[in-house]
């Protein structure tokens, strides 16, 4: 399955594992909204819980990297048939 998260150049691990946690928890996000869809609110509602969750499992998260992680939400909840 290739999605717009594995073209990402991955330079380092942390990163490489923020992604993954992020994909994981977008396919369920994803699945949710073609079923019902999702307001501004409910969207940074969406990102909030990805940063919660990447921090509960150790990571720093800084502000570029929640733009980075808004940037996937957007792009995800937009596309169609990849999940």
């Amino acid at each position: 399955m290739l999605t717009i998260l594995r073209r990402i150049h991955v330079k380092n691990r942390k990163l490489e594992q923020i992604v993954t946690i992020v994909e994981q928890v977008l396919a369920d996000y994803v699945a949710l909204y073609r079923r019902i869809g999702f307001s501004d609110q409910e969207k940074q509602n969406i990102i909030n819980s990805i940063v919660a969750i990447l921090q509960e499992k150790g990571f720093k998260i800084s502000n570029e990297d929640v733009a980075q992680i808004e940037k996937i939400v957007d792009s995800k909840l937009l596309e169609k048939g990849q999940w």
